[in-house]
């Protein structure tokens, strides 16, 4: 019964994690639909789609962590995971950046090419602003992956259920004063309040971390105190 319910427990934040997020990916278009119209709403979801493989592309290809760090801690001392992170994370941050600069750079020229030079002109700064957004947010996989593999589900949830919030009350008030390009402006904010999670695995993993023996109940009663 006790692994059941911690199972439980696991795949319930889990499912409301996803939910969250999906919701708050979402949401910012409702806002600009109601605050600018349906015509706003087209021309942000094609600079929405254009930028969002950025982050799409940072998870999926670094999805392996998740099943090699949960393998991994419980059997190596808390110094060997964190070089294991910190190489995961510098590869996180160069693929970040280069899914970023090229949509961030060339963006704007592809979509004049692609729709034409009055959609450049009705979208302004929007694109180049969600790319760095979305490269921002990219930044905060490996801390994902690694709260995932930690234990730290709960942690993880109340983050992103807390960021996804003040963003879009941040997408609300900006977009009333500078529109889509407000909306956009509002993202960026997003992935940088994900970075507390990096902060939270430093105190998971000291410098002169545990055996493996102590490390996985510290971490149990660590996920058990935040619910």
């Amino acid at each position: 019964m006790v692994a059941l319910s911690k199972i439980v427990s696991f795949g319930s934040f889990s499912w409301l994690q996803a939910l969250s997020a999906l919701a708050f990916s979402q949401a910012d278009r409702l806002v600009i639909g109601a605050l600018l119209g349906t015509s706003a709403v087209a021309y942000y979801s094609v600079c929405t789609q254009a930028a969002q493989p950025i982050h799409g592309i940072s998870s999926a290809g670094l999805h392996f962590l998740f099943p090699h760090l949960s393998t991994r801690h419980t059997s190596e001392p808390a110094t060997a995971l964190r070089r294991v992170i910190a190489s995961a994370l510098w590869l996180n941050l160069v693929l970040a950046l280069a899914l970023t600069l090229p949509v961030a750079l060339f963006g704007k020229a592809l979509l004049r090419f692609w729709i034409g030079a009055a959609f450049v002109s009705a979208t302004g700064p929007t694109l180049v602003l969600l790319a760095v957004g979305f490269g921002l947010l990219a930044m905060n996989v490996t801390a994902h992956y690694t709260m995932l593999a930690l234990g730290q589900i709960r942690y993880l949830t109340y983050v992103n259920l807390a960021v996804g919030a003040a963003t879009i009350l941040l997408v609300s008030v900006l977009t009333r004063h500078w529109g889509m390009s407000g909306a956009a402006a509002a993202r960026l904010l997003y992935g940088p309040f994900t970075w507390v999670m990096y902060l939270k695995i430093r105190s998971l993993l000291p410098e002169s971390g545990p055996s493996p023996a102590q490390l996985v109940p510290e971490l149990i009663m660590a996920g058990e105190e935040e619910g």
